[in-house]
C-alpha cells in the first residue's frame, strides 16, 4: 500500500495514522484489561464479604469464641490475591463461614494460576481449621484458649 504513494508527504501522513491508530488500539485493550481486572476484583470482595452475612465475628478472643485464620484465593491468571481472614465466633458461625470461604476458593479460585493447587489448599486449611474449632470447643475457659494459642504462635489482639 506504501508503495503505491508516490509522494513523501503522504506516506508520512499515512504512517502517522497507522501509528496513532495502532497506539489508539492498544491503549483500549490496556483500558479493558484494567477495567475487567478491577471489575472482576470487586465481584470477588463483595462473593468474600457474602461469607460473613449473618454472622458475628469479632477480632479479639473472647469467652465462648474460637479462633480461625484461612485463606481467600481468587483472581485471573497472573492477576491472582491471597486475603488472610483471622477472627474469633462461636463454634457455630466459625464453621459456617469456614464452609462458606472453602466454597469461596472452590468456585473463585478456579480461575486463578494455581487452579490445580487451589482446591487442595483450601481443603487441607479446611480440614485443619475445623479440628482447630473442635479443640478449642471442647476447652473450658478463655484463659486456655489464650494459652494454648499463643503456645502454638498465634497472635491476638
Amino acid at each position: 500500500m506504501l508503495a503505491n504513494v508516490q509522494s513523501t508527504w503522504a506516506r508520512n501522513a499515512i504512517c502517522v495514522a497507522l501509528v496513532i491508530a495502532l497506539v489508539g488500539f492498544f491503549g483500549f485493550a490496556v483500558m479493558l484489561i484494567v477495567k475487567g481486572h478491577r471489575w472482576f476484583t470487586a465481584l470477588a470482595d463483595r462473593a468474600q464479604m457474602r461469607a460473613f452475612e449473618g454472622v458475628t465475628i469479632s477480632h479479639a478472643p473472647g469467652p465462648g469464641l474460637v479462633g480461625v485464620v484461612f485463606h481467600a484465593y481468587s483472581g485471573v491468571f497472573a492477576f491472582t490475591r491471597q486475603v488472610e481472614y483471622r477472627f474469633w465466633a462461636d463454634p457455630s458461625d466459625a464453621r459456617l463461614v469456614l464452609a462458606r470461604l472453602h466454597r469461596f476458593n472452590l468456585t473463585w479460585g478456579f480461575f486463578a494460576y494455581g487452579a490445580l493447587i487451589i482446591p487442595i489448599l483450601s481443603l487441607g486449611n479446611y480440614w485443619v481449621q475445623q479440628a482447630r474449632i473442635k479443640e478449642q470447643a471442647a476447652q473450658t475457659t478463655v484463659g486456655q484458649v489464650r494459652s494454648n494459642l499463643m503456645l502454638k504462635g498465634w497472635r491476638y489482639e
